[in-house]
Formats: C-alpha cells, sequence, structure tokens
C-alpha cells in the first residue's frame, strides 16, 4: 500500500510473503475470564522502577516473577541427555572457554553468564530486558555451542537473523547457523536443519505458526533442543508497540499444543518494554518461574539531538554533505531514516550529487529487488558504503557495532521505536550522534488507519499514546531527552535530571541563565491567530499569524470584515519588526502547547478508503487572559532554531557595521537601533553612497572625487543655510539624507535635467531649495554630466560579454526529476547548446508542459554557470539582457544595504536570517512592492538580478566598456 500517507515501508524487513498468505486465529485474552487459562494475574507494579540485575546492585540478580501453571503445563524434568549433565557440572570457566573458542572475548558483559548458567544448568526460563547493544544475543548463542546441542531463535527481523547467521558461520569452519523462511533461497538446507547439522536455527514467527513445530518433534530434533529463544518479545504484547498475531501464540505453541517442547527454556529477548508490557509477554509466552533480568535503557554514549525542520531537504543536508566532504579521514557509518520509499530515492540522489566521489550513498526501501536490498544492506555492513538512506524497518536488525550517526529526516511513529532504532548507533560503546529532524505535522499520519488499521483496539490505543508522547518529547525544550525517554519506561535515569550530553543540557549549559525569555508579542500573535480561528490546523494558522486571510468559514466567529479585523490586530502587534517570519512563528507553537496556552486535539476525515487524522489548536483560557492582559509575560524556552538565527542576523550586522566603520563612517552617527539591528535608512543610505564611490573609483579617480565634491557642496550649502536661518545644520538637512541627495543627484540619467521637485522629493524643505538646485546643476555642468554629446558616462557602461566556465557554487544543489534523471535546468541547458533557440525551447518545453517566459529559459541555462557548466553569456544576452555597470553597482549596494549575501545558503541568507528572496533584495532600488508598482521596471531588475546572482555565485567579477 502506497499513498499520500507514506508506504508499507516499515515492513521491509519481515516475512511478508507468509503473513500475506495467512490468516490467524483471534488470539486469546488471557485474564480470568478465559477458559482454559485461569491463573492469579501477575502483578504489574512488579516491574515497575526496577533494576533486577544492574552491575551495580547484584543482589537483585535473582528475582523471580512467580506465575502459577495451570493444569496444561508439564513442570516436570524431561530425562537429560549426557551432554547436559555434563553441563550441569560445567563452571563459569566453562562457559568462558566456549566464549574465548567462538567469539574470542576472555569475559562475559554483566548479565550474560547469569542468564545462560540458568538456562543451560537449571533448564530454567529467562525474560530479558535490557538496552538495544547490551549483549542479549549471546545468551542465546552460547548455551547451544556449549552444550552441543540446538537453539531455535525466533524473530521478525530477517536481516537482523541474516547477518548473526553470517557472523556465526564466519567464526567456524563448519556452519554453525542457519535462516529458515520465505527468503531462504536454499530449499534443503530445512532438511539438514532437522536432521541437528546446525547449533542454531533461526526462524520467523510465520514459520512457528506453521508446520515447523510438529517437524521438530517429529524428526527427533526436539529432544537435542537446549533454549527457543524469543526475539523482539515486545511483539507479544497488545500492549507493545509492534504487536503481532503469530508472537502472541507461541506460547500456546510451545507450551500447549506440543508436549514435547513443553519443557525447553524460553527465553524472551526485548530492549523496550514498559511495565505492563513485560508482564504480557510472560504471562502470554506461558514463562514458569522466570529469571526477570532488566536493566536500565539509558545508553551513555548516545548524544541526542532533536531539531525542527526549518529548511528543505536540500537545506537541510547541505550541512551534512559539506561536513563529509571536509572529513579528513573515512566518513563515519551513518543510517538515515526517512518515512517513504519516494524520500528515500531523493535524498540518496541528493546526496550523491552533493558529495565527492569518493563517498558513496545507498538506498533501501521495499520498492527495490530483494537483490538490490540485500546488496544495499551487505555493502553498508561491510563498510563499502558509509553512508545508507532508508525507511525506518532497516537497521533494526543490522548487526553492525561501529554506526556513529543515525539521522532521522522525519519520526518514526513511537516512542519505543525510536529508541530502537538510536539504539543500533554506537553498539561497540564509543560515542555516537542521534539526530532527528520533525516537524509536528510528521506524527499527524501515524494516527490514521493507514498505519493502524490493521490494528486491535487495544493495540491502536497503547500506539496512539505512544504517538502523543513521542511529540510531546519532541516539543520539549525544558527537559532533558534521555531523562524523558527514560522515564517513558518507568525507569529511573541514574545520572539524575541532566545527561550532560544530549541538546537541551548543552544549551542549558551553554546559555545558563538564558534558558527562557518573555516572548510576549509573537506568543500574542500566534495566540490572536489560533484566537480567530475554528479549530484549525498549522498551515492555516501561520498563515493568518502572517497577516493573511483565509477562507471565511474557518474563523470562530463569522461576520464580514473578520478577517481584516483579525489581519490589523497582527500588524499592529507585529508593528515594525521584521524578525517575526512564519519560520520564526512556528518555532514558538511547541512551547506555547508545552506550557498551556494552546491546547492540542485532532480531526478526521475519510479520504481514499483511510481514516487520516491531523492536529488541530485550540486557544486555552491561560491563552485568552494573555491576551486579555498584555502586560503579564510569555515565558517559553528559547528554542535552538531562534538561537542560531540572531546569531546569523548578528553576524550580519557586524559585517555591515564594520563595512561602513572601514569607509569612514563612525558608528556615534547612527542611530541605536539601527546600529544594533544593523539595518535601517540610514545605514542603508551611507552603503548605497559608499558603494557608488566605490565603483566609481575602480574606473576613474577624477570620477570618484567628483562625487566626493558633489556631497561637499551640499554640505557647504547646509552650513549656510544653518547659519542664515539661526537652525542646527541636521534639522535644515538630515547627513543621511545629504549622501541620499548627491547619490540621486550623480546617478540622473543624462537626458534629464534636475529640478526643484526632484530636491524636493530627495527630502529637503527649507526657503533655500533654489540655491541648492542651482548649485547642484554647476556641478553637473562642470562634470559633464549634461552634455550627452562629449561621451559616454561611466555608469553607462556595457558588459563584456564571452564564453565562461567558473567554480561550482558551495550551495548549488542538483535535484534530478524521476523521469529523466536530470535537473530542470539540465534539459534546458542541454537543448540550448544542442542549437535550440530560448524562444522555441519557450514555446515547447516538453512533457507536455505549457510555454513558459524565454527569461525562464534563460535563467535555467545561467543555471549551469552555478554548477560549472560552460556558458556562452554573448548568446544568452540576445535574450535577456544584462546589467550595465550602473546597474550591476546597484545591486551591489543593495546587497551591502540589506546585509543579504547572494552567494550564501539561500535557506539563511535572506534578511534575519530567513530564505534569501528577490523582492526583499530589491527594496532599496525598486522599494515595497505594492499594486502601483511598476511591474515592467520591477521584471527587469529581477532580470538584472538573475545575472547578478549567477555570476557572483560562480565567481565571476565582469568588466565593463563604454557602450558603442
Amino acid at each position: 500500500m502506497d499513498d499520500e500517507f507514506g508506504d508499507a515501508s516499515f515492513l521491509d524487513d519481515f516475512d511478508v510473503e507468509q503473513v500475506i498468505h495467512k490468516s490467524y486465529p483471534k488470539p486469546a485474552k488471557h485474564d480470568e475470564t478465559s477458559p482454559g487459562n485461569k491463573r492469579e494475574p501477575t502483578n504489574v507494579n512488579s516491574f515497575e522502577s526496577k533494576d533486577y540485575s544492574s552491575e551495580n546492585t547484584p543482589q537483585n540478580t535473582n528475582k523471580r516473577l512467580k506465575v502459577e501453571s495451570s493444569s496444561s503445563f508439564d513442570t516436570a524434568p524431561s530425562k537429560l541427555t549426557t551432554n547436559q549433565n555434563l553441563a550441569f557440572s560445567s563452571t563459569s570457566s566453562g562457559l568462558q572457554a566456549t566464549l574465548q573458542q567462538y567469539f574470542g572475548y576472555s569475559e562475559f558483559r554483566p548479565g550474560q553468564e547469569q542468564v545462560i548458567e540458568a538456562i543451560v544448568c537449571q533448564k530454567q526460563d529467562v525474560a530479558i530486558f535490557w538496552a538495544t547493544g547490551a549483549g542479549k544475543s549471546l545468551c542465546y548463542q552460547i548455551p547451544p555451542l556449549h552444550l552441543q546441542q540446538v537453539a531455535i531463535v525466533v524473530s521478525p527481523l530477517i536481516s537482523l537473523m541474516q547477518d548473526q547467521v553470517a557472523q556465526l558461520n564466519a567464526r567456524s569452519e563448519q556452519s554453525l547457523a542457519v535462516f529458515l523462511g520465505s527468503a531462504q533461497t536454499d530449499a534443503s538446507l530445512e532438511k539438514k536443519a532437522l536432521q541437528g547439522h546446525f547449533p542454531l536455527i533461526y526462524v520467523t514467527p510465520e514459520k512457528m505458526s506453521s508446520s515447523f513445530p510438529s517437524q521438530l518433534v517429529s524428526s527427533g530434533l526436539a529432544s537435542r533442543i537446549c533454549l527457543i529463544a524469543v526475539d523482539e518479545a515486545h511483539c507479544v504484547s497488545e500492549w507493545g508497540h509492534d504487536f503481532r498475531p503469530d508472537y502472541r501464540i507461541l506460547g500456546e505453541t510451545l507450551r500447549t499444543r506440543h508436549p514435547a517442547l513443553r519443557s525447553i527454556p524460553i527465553l524472551s529477548l526485548t530492549a523496550t518494554a514498559t511495565s505492563r508490557v513485560m508482564t504480557d509477554i510472560v504471562t502470554s509466552l506461558q514463562l514458569r518461574t522466570p529469571l526477570i533480568t532488566q536493566r536500565s535503557v539509558d545508553r551513555s554514549n548516545l548524544r541526542i539531538s532533536i531539531q525542527s525542520k526549518t529548511k528543505d531537504v536540500a537545506g537541510t543536508f547541505r550541512e551534512w554533505c559539506q561536513k563529509w566532504n571536509k572529513a579528513t579521514e573515512t566518513v563515519p557509518s551513518t543510517i538515515i531514516y526517512v518515512a517513504t520509499r519516494n524520500q528515500v530515492d531523493q535524498i540518496a540522489a541528493l546526496l550523491q550529487q552533493n558529495l565527492s566521489a569518493s563517498v558513496r550513498v545507498a538506498a533501501y526501501h521495499a520498492g527495490l529487488s530483494a537483490q538490490q536490498r540485500q546488496t544495499a544492506h551487505m555493502q553498508f555492513l561491510t563498510g563499502q558504503v558509509p553512508i545508507i538512506v532508508a525507511t525506518v524497518a532497516f537497521g533494526m536488525g543490522i548487526d553492525k557495532p561501529d554506526i556513529r550517526e543515525i539521522i532521522h529526516y522525519g519520526p518514526p511513529k513511537t516512542v519505543e521505536e525510536y529508541a530502537q532504532q538510536i539504539g543500533r548507533a554506537g553498539r561497540d560503546g564509543l560515542s555516537a550522534q542521534c539526530t532527528l529532524i520533525y516537524s509536528p505535522a510528521d506524527f499527524d499520519k501515524y494516527l490514521g488507519d493507514f498505519y493502524l488499521g490493521q490494528l486491535t483496539d487495544t493495540a491502536k490505543q497503547v500506539t496512539r499514546k505512544s504517538i502523543q508522547a513521542f511529540k510531546a518529547m519532541c516539543q520539549d525544550h525544558r527537559s532533558c531527552r534521555r531523562k524523558v525517554l527514560v522515564e517513558y519506561f518507568q525507569q529511573t535515569p541514574e545520572f539524575g535530571d541532566w545527561c550532560g550530553t544530549c541538546d537541551v543540557c548543552l544549551s542549558r549549559d551553554q546559555y545558563e541563565g538564558d534558558q527562557e525569555r518573555d516572548f510576549g508579542v509573537p506568543a500574542r500573535i500566534l495566540l490572536t491567530a489560533v484566537q480567530a480561528l475554528k479549530r484549525q490546523g498549522l498551515g492555516n494558522i501561520m498563515a493568518v499569524a502572517n497577516g493573511q486571510a483565509v477562507e471565511k468559514y474557518r474563523y470562530a466567529i463569522q461576520f464580514p470584515g473578520m478577517p481584516a479585523t483579525v489581519q490589523n490586530q497582527i500588524n499592529e502587534l507585529k508593528g515594525d519588526e521584521s524578525k517575526y517570519t512564519v519560520k520564526y512563528l512556528k518555532e514558538l507553537l511547541p512551547g506555547l502547547v508545552q506550557s498551556g496556552y494552546i491546547a492540542e486535539s485532532t480531526e478526521s476525515k475519510q479520504l481514499s478508503g483511510f481514516a487520516r487524522r491531523w492536529t488541530v489548536y485550540d486557544i486555552t483560557p491561560r491563552g485568552r487572559q494573555v491576551l486579555q492582559d498584555r502586560d503579564l509575560p510569555v515565558l517559553l524556552p528559547v528554542p535552538q532554531s531562534v538561537r542560531d538565527q540572531e546569531k546569523q542576523e548578528d553576524e550580519r550586522r557586524q559585517k555591515v557595521l564594520k563595512e561602513l566603520c572601514n569607509r569612514g563612517l563612525k558608528k556615534e552617527t547612527l542611530p541605536e537601533s539601527e546600529v544594533n539591528a544593523g539595518d535601517g535608512t540610514v545605514i542603508r543610505a551611507y552603503s548605497k553612497w559608499y558603494s557608488f564611490i566605490e565603483s566609481a573609483r575602480r574606473h576613474s579617480e577624477q570620477r570618484a572625487t567628483d562625487l566626493e565634491e558633489l556631497l561637499k557642496l551640499i554640505e557647504d550649502w547646509r552650513s549656510e543655510t544653518a547659519i542664515k536661518l539661526r537652525i542646527a545644520p541636521a534639522s535644515v538637512l538630515a547627513e543621511h539624507l545629504m549622501v541620499s541627495l548627491a547619490y540621486s543627484v550623480a546617478s540622473l540619467p543624462q537626458h534629464v535635467t534636475l529640478n526643484r521637485d526632484m530636491v524636493l522629493a530627495a527630502g529637503v524643505r527649507t526657503v533655500t531649495v533654489d540655491d541648492l538646485v542651482a548649485s547642484c546643476l554647476r556641478w553637473r555642468e562642470k562634470s559633464k554630466l549634461a552634455q550627452p554629446s562629449e561621451g559616454a558616462d561611466a555608469n553607462t557602461k556595457s558588459m563584456v560579454l564571452r564564453t565562461i566556465q567558473c567554480k561550482t557554487w558551495e550551495f548549488a544543489v542538483y535535484k534530478p526529476q524521476k523521469k529523466t534523471g536530470k535537473a530542470t535546468w539540465e534539459n534546458y541547458f542541454d537543448r540550448f547548446y544542442a542549437g535550440e533557440n530560448p524562444l522555441a525551447i519557450a514555446m515547447a518545453p516538453g512533457d507536455g508542459k505549457k510555454p513558459i517566459q524565454v527569461q525562464t529559459v534563460v535563467t535555467h541555462i545561467l543555471d549551469g554557470c552555478s554548477f560549472g557548466r560552460e556558458v556562452d553569456l554573448e548568446r544568452l544576452a540576445e535574450f535577456m539582457p544584462p546589467p550595465n555597470e550602473k546597474q550591476w553597482e546597484e545591486l551591489r549596494a543593495a546587497e551591502l544595504a540589506t546585509g543579504m549575501d547572494v552567494c550564501g545558503d539561500p535557506e539563511t541568507s535572506g534578511r534575519n536570517g530567513d530564505k534569501f528572496t528577490m523582492t526583499e533584495f530589491l527594496k532599496p532600488i525598486v522599494g515595497e512592492k505594492s499594486e502601483n508598482m511598476d511591474r515592467v521596471v520591477f521584471g527587469h531588475w529581477c532580470n538584472y538580478l538573475k545575472w547578478y546572482m549567477t555570476l557572483r555565485r560562480a565567481g565571476y567579477e565582469p568588466t565593463f566598456v563604454d557602450s558603442i
């Protein structure tokens, strides 16, 4: 199944083939009223907050869970074989000798030897609840090797079984293990297994629910089985996160249906189980006075970080690509988990294009053939490929100890799944990084029928609860990540309240005293939007918070003018503050939910045969109180993305101020508000003027001198007027208006005559304005700006056009299309260089697309520069003229004035660290975009900006010559 909710890739590693062709009897409920299953209820609390075999509390390791046997249980010991009698007399050194012989280890890990002795010497059932990487698998591998008998291992994870079989068989000249299941292609192996050729037989739960247990008995192999291990035992329980019917009937299969199997010890193993699930496992598998060994789920070597999706896919992985490309050593073994097959293909292609040729990337999902999946698996396992992009099932069973990084682009469903998946990292005990990148909306798809439709009502209830708990954990910026994770499994973290390694703890140490701030203004913007709407989702709330209107039926109160009223309220709250972007506001929403100002709930709708669910938001009484009383503070944790935005803005501000100071401007002459913001009317005026003079000086020192004389002329007029009128010079004309006026006069086209109205438009308001006009006219005449016949002005020089090939832009992201395997720009580029006219390409873009503008075609061809392609600028200029020198310098001045960086990361190089936009960049040149704006002029400047961005990003500095 695959639709807009995702796909079924989470089944990748399960024995799907047998599941499809089987139907299961409904598992019996093990309660007091079930016929034939009466037993005393187990005390659930016996598991809570206890570590029965903690390394630090060995006195608790012999704890037993008493489960009263029913009449169907055969508790009498079976006849012992010679090997078993020998095993009873074996010592710890004997087990250690087996460990050394087969695995090369001199000592067992904590808890392993006790479990193995319970199985080997006492034939006792055991239930293990240890974290991933704690060494559970050795507990069922050693007994059959030590006793020279057979162990049956039941697991739903084919990849895990295949990895363990390969590793075991690599340790000995004789085959020690075999996997039996629908993925097994050699039918003869099952016959050999039943004849006792393999000490370890790995099977799927579907295999155990078939005729295989009967074959164990009829072949006589049952008498040689020393252990049946049930791995991933949480699948037994309806209260677990991954309930499977075949697991639920394992207890009945092993302890009721086949008497010859009753006396064989059962070992259940899982890394993720709450107290209720632990009890259900023991009861369902009918374990008899088992040894219960539980250890903390905490993994101290895992560094957990949870981030919001503030960039698109390409922007998100750009930083990782840069890091991996700069790595002086081998790229660390990394798994990137994503939700769907399409995302696997997209991200794998994106990474491969943007990483150096020596770094290989593999893809893994259910849409690939079995051979492709197997190849990807083995290449990653053996280190041939350091990075694999996969759906969430991959890695659940991979036995690779040196995985250094786990990246989740989008969350898994539940806390348990997350704990298991990050548990794949750092199994060698060394430090590993686990990064989750999420959006609150990512969790919505998991609440619908596509993911939960096949579960029982009980399992649905449990899974939804875990989904909500996981979402709350991601949105919590106050609590230690590892502490929340450990406490979810009803355990107490040994490290206390703070682990010191997760992103929350590191932020707490770094920003001590700045953990929370009063976000009153942006919080009230969001609360106003939520209050105005009627149980709407994130998209509509952000649209309204951004000052936009949505359909009237979505508003909580419907009457004419309602959208406009809300817009006015939000615009009043924002004022002139430009940093309250959608990205900024979106980061604060989880904090408002967590702090009780906004409430979350879900809505559902039938779509494509499934019940789709999504999150909606309501304002709470506490939120209404904040809107009524504007003086109430709204203390919220500071999101890391807000800190990153502030850091980027501060770096931009420092860069602007430094450049102005280097050009002779004293910071003391700037308004304090503009110094703090790094932007404003005064800063923009000086930035434009200094850039203008710098451009002139590069071509003519005399031209620069003339410009300086013009400014001096205006300054002298101001001083004379101040004395004449007996007022302060600043009252005649502010200093930044002087430089703005000088720029306007100097950049006036040659054929236009300066007049009084133009000077008044520049901001001059004194009775001596005519004197100023006369002085400026004399300057223009002296500098020959008003005489077109005397030669072309330096600012009308044309760009020298030629064929260029430059370096690849650092932030260029290659995005191949699924159909063609090429990027969109590349299709147009290839057609252009095959000789097609851009006009012809625009009229017939291909793939059934409608005609597009010629400028769009030219823009795509220019994109080739960013990827290091050879581009004929002269030929392109015939269809979209490039900027002349004056326009080029205008664009350079705009870049300085806005603080935007055309060569930087488009996701963060805009104003206030926001996305780069052409409209914002062009504001110093064309002003605010409005209905009255000259669209033609704006369009021309957009085209000039495309040239400017392309050449600047390619590292090409054009030259200009006098126009012919």
